[in-house]
């Protein structure tokens, strides 16, 4: 009977004991072994060319049985409700068995192989497609739980700048979920917004409203550093050292295209403009005010 070596039997048991029928070659196993341990039992076939061994089938079935299909298909990524559960984002799932898809669509960026061999989406990937996968009122409330607890508003924003589309419904969705924390966009560390409004009043604009909120008719909202509510005018500070920018350049569009039709003057200014030249910048915030208040008149 075969022994396997103590290095294979280690990553076996690192990735929930799966292990490839190539492996088992590798490690001197022959053939009628393998259909031996099959016929009573010591090892379960999984996936194609991949075996659970002992009982590890039944301790801990869903991990196994991922662990198995990312090492039969090495161009498979778990989708993302299977993502979820194994990063184990809990209150929502009710899978018993995992499911795969093609990489070849998802940004490499967006998947992680995992110590354990199972690739999965990122937390923030597999956050934005669980808008998808859930009602838009139990997203909420489930995203509620895992930012920041289990992911950073960064990442989140990070993914959704590269990969998510307004015009998509569950991406819409994860746009506005995360629109509504005021933190992806306002960083705890920053003061360019303090900045900004004692600007603006050392040049002669008083009474700014800076907690004002813009709701979208989307739903998405906006938190601008200050608002002019009379002249439905306001500034926003776009912290690209935070966050590498407001929105995707799409989405930056769709989001002024909705201000305008509201009859919103919306200026955003960086703060690298604002470290850069702020007496520049500033004269060009207040020039714009100046403008919406000669139209007005």
């Amino acid at each position: 009977m075969s022994v396997l070596p103590d290095q294979l039997r280690a990553r076996i048991v690192a990735r929930h004991h799966p292990v490839t029928r190539t492996e088992l070659a590798d490690a001197g196993v022959p053939s009628e072994d393998v259909v031996r341990w099959r016929a009573c039992g010591a090892i379960v076939e999984v996936a194609p060319g991949v075996f659970a061994i002992g009982d590890a089938i039944h301790h801990r079935p869903f991990l196994t049985r991922a662990a198995a299909m990312s090492l039969a298909d090495g161009d498979a990524v778990c989708d993302p409700l299977t993502s979820a559960k194994v990063w184990g984002f809990g209150g929502v799932f009710s899978t018993s068995r995992p499911t795969v898809k093609s990489a070849s669509g998802v940004p490499r960026s967006h998947i992680v192989e995992r110590p354990d061999g199972i690739r999965v989406l990122s937390p923030a990937a597999t956050w934005l497609g669980m808008a998808g996968e859930l009602r838009p009122g139990h997203f909420e409330r489930w995203s509620a739980s895992i930012i920041p607890e289990r992911m950073s508003v960064r990442a989140a924003h990070e993914v959704i700048r590269r990969s998510a589309d307004h015009r998509r419904r569950p991406d819409l969705r994860a746009i506005r979920v995360l629109s509504q924390k005021r933190s992806w966009q306002r960083p705890h560390w920053s003061d360019h917004e303090r900045r900004v409004r004692a600007s603006l009043r050392r040049r002669g604009l008083h009474g700014l409203d800076g907690t004002h909120t813009i709701e979208l008719p989307s739903g998405v909202m906006l938190h601008p550093a200050a608002v002019d509510h009379e002249r439905r005018w306001a500034v926003e500070v776009d912290h690209r050292r935070w966050h590498h920018g407001r929105w995707s350049a799409r989405t930056q569009r769709w989001i002024d295209r909705h201000l305008e039709q509201l009859g919103w003057t919306y200026v955003c200014v960086s703060d690298r403009q604002l470290d850069r030249d702020p007496t520049k910048v500033m004269n060009g915030v207040v020039a714009s005010h100046l403008l919406t208040e000669a139209c007005a008149a």
